[in-house]
């Protein structure tokens, strides 16, 4: 069975992921010296366990690449990819300017 249809699926996937984990790390960082709050609700009861958040962030990649590739011949895919990739680099960007 072919997972991937394309080599860009897996690049931005992998760019993703990068993302996703970028995203975790700042998070606790922020969170575990009482520097700020998990401002998105959906969250707040997920960061609290790094399993959790790990587990949550891993399905939210599965669910995404799923999406992508049973959409990959449509723009649709792509653009989800990056709103996903800007949503959570914006959440990165602001955890160091709180680090910092």
């Amino acid at each position: 069975m072919k997972y991937i249809s394309n080599p860009g699926d897996f690049i931005l996937g992998l760019i993703i992921a990068a993302v996703f984990v970028a995203d975790i790390c700042t998070t606790q960082i922020c969170l575990s010296n009482g520097l700020g709050y998990e401002a998105n609700p959906i969250m707040r009861g997920a960061v609290e366990n790094l399993f959790t958040l790990i587990a949550v962030k891993g399905f939210a990649l599965i669910l995404v690449m799923y999406i992508v590739n049973k959409y990959s011949k449509k723009w649709i895919g792509y653009l989800g990819m990056s709103v996903v990739i800007g949503v959570t680099l914006g959440a990165v960007i602001n955890n160091v300017g709180v680090i910092l």
